[in-house]
């Protein structure tokens, strides 16, 4: 059999993501499997929303990080790869200079890409269409920086957009005026022409926050939590000082601090639309550009077929 490797490189605000899979090219309907995810908590964001720019020891790491990343990929045979960079990295004045020094130190093209282009990433194609037509669908991305908002009804993608309200932009208090009230209108907006919303959440506080659901519900595909489960959760690890987050939900360190405003974020989607829960599928951004990656080798080798 046929077997292609391809890597998707996810440079959030919080951490930095390398994820592999295998596909089959010549059995495109097969799904793609997951061969390994490893997951640096740099956190970007910690810098460029205070300081607008990413700092020379956390330049310094990148580059490290994206060399080993290159070399694992190396190790694979890896036949397309794409690295794309989000908030952190658009809005860093420094941003454009540290890809182009990434590029000539390790090989590594990085796209810095637009709020528009994440959103269109992270509604992953798969789930739209295991989405049945007849209902109404909202695919929110919470990640350090920004949150995603994919909209579809009756199987067509309806609206998207990127607002800059994210986990680690929130501990730092660098939500702009307005920028949140501006996120609830446009969920209201929705509210009121769709009736029974299907939200779907992904990254990952939404995945450890259904995992630490009492009553969360699983399966091979994905995993649900209810809006009052939520609401429970929220209320129980709010208020507690950060170490005895970390002891009692044994988190680690760099999710015990960003997993309350995610919490906070999920709750102000479910709670304007009325909506019963969350589905939480195991897929983001980085197997939102490995689906990319895979459709266009598939038609790339098609079209060199005699």
């Amino acid at each position: 059999m046929n077997i292609k490797y391809f890597a998707g490189i996810d440079i959030g605000s919080n951490a930095i993501r390398l994820l592999l899979k295998r596909g089959y090219p010549d059995e495109p309907q097969l799904p793609l499997e997951k061969v390994q995810l490893i997951r640096v908590p740099i956190r970007l964001g910690e810098d460029v929303f205070i300081e607008g720019k990413i700092s020379k020891t956390k330049r310094k790491h990148l580059i490290s990080l994206m060399t080993a990343y290159r070399e694992i990929m190396s190790i694979f045979d890896v036949v397309a790869y794409r690295a794309c960079a989000t908030s952190a990295m658009r809005e860093a004045t420094n941003g454009k200079k540290i890809v182009a020094e990434i590029e000539k130190s390790t090989g590594i093209k990085i796209d810095i890409i637009t709020g528009k282009e994440e959103a269109r990433l992270v509604g992953d194609i798969r789930l739209r269409l295991a989405t049945p037509k007849n209902k109404s669908v909202l695919f929110v991305d919470v990640g350090g920086g920004s949150t995603e908002l994919n909209l579809f009804s009756e199987g067509r993608l309806l609206s998207s957009g990127s607002f800059p309200i994210g986990t680690v932009r929130m501990l730092e208090g660098k939500v702009e005026d307005g920028i949140y009230e501006a996120f609830i209108d446009v969920l209201s907006k929705i509210a009121a022409e769709y009736e029974d919303i299907v939200v779907i959440g992904t990254g990952g506080n939404i995945n450890k926050l259904v995992r630490l659901g009492e009553n969360a519900l699983s399966t091979e595909k994905e995993r649900y939590i209810s809006t009052a489960d939520l609401h429970a959760l929220f209320d129980e690890l709010a208020p507690l000082e950060f170490t005895e987050r970390m002891r009692r939900f044994n988190l680690k360190p760099d999710r015990a601090d960003v997993i309350v405003p995610a919490a906070q974020i999920f709750l102000s989607v479910v709670d304007t639309l009325k909506a019963k829960g969350i589905s939480v599928p195991t897929s983001g951004l980085a197997d939102g550009i490995i689906d990319d990656l895979f459709t266009n080798y598939v038609k790339e080798q098609n079209s060199l077929e005699p």
